[in-house]
This record gives C-alpha cells, structure tokens and sequence, in this order.
C-alpha cells in the first residue's frame, strides 16, 4: 500500500481503483478529486482522495418493519 501523502497521476488511480485515462476525463470535465499542479507534474493529495471517496459515500437504507 502506498504510504505517501502527495500521488502521482498513477499512484491515484491504484488508490481509487480506477484508470488513469478516468483521472485524466475527471480533471478535463474539472469533476472527481482535487488535484495540484506542481513544477509541471500533476499531484494528487491523499486527503482530497479521501474526501473525495467520503463525497461519493451511499449509506443503505433501513428496512421499515411493518
């Protein structure tokens, strides 16, 4: 498991469990996580990830007993 705080395009995709041309439409639609550009190089944030993934959370709905 990667153990930084700042990923690589790559690196964020392995975390998100999705590819990196799914990154790349995210960041053209300006949708999905945050990202950084730094010194040429695209960053991704551990905790905008998790942020993101918390924004995307469902919580199941109760059954209503009758």
């Amino acid at each position: 498991m990667l153990n930084r705080d700042n990923l690589t395009p790559p690196e964020a995709a392995e975390y998100l469990r999705c590819s990196q041309r799914t990154l790349i439409r995210w960041r053209n639609r300006r949708a999905g996580p945050a990202w950084t550009y730094v010194g040429g190089r695209i960053i991704y944030q551990r905790a905008d990830l998790d942020a993101y993934l918390n924004a995307k959370r469902v919580e199941p709905v109760a059954e209503v007993s009758s």
